[in-house]
């Protein structure tokens, strides 16, 4: 934590970022002692894409209805969206 002070990451880092470093951190202390880490990406399952799905039905106009993607095509973009998200996090914490 001094060192993450000193370099002012406080100011520039996203809490996200930060939480998924931790993550990252245990998961490799983890893999030193020879045990399994718990948490290596952020699990995508199919109800995910079922309740954007709902939530769109929900918000958007009944004519813009058409417009919402299929569960299969929204299940893939959220996976997707997980690959990117997590490469930007993992940017986020890398030295500069």
């Amino acid at each position: 934590m001094q060192q993450f002070f000193d370099t002012k990451r406080q100011y520039r880092d996203h809490r996200a970022a930060i939480i998924w470093d931790l993550q990252r951190s245990v998961n490799e202390e983890m893999k030193r002692h020879g045990l399994a880490p718990k948490l290596e990406t952020i699990p995508i399952h199919p109800e995910m894409a079922v309740m954007l799905g709902t939530i769109l039905r929900l918000t958007l106009k009944p004519e813009a209805a058409g417009a919402i993607p299929s569960e299969a095509d929204l299940l893939a973009s959220l996976e997707s969206l997980r690959d990117r998200w997590l490469a930007f996090l993992v940017e986020k914490t890398a030295p500069r």
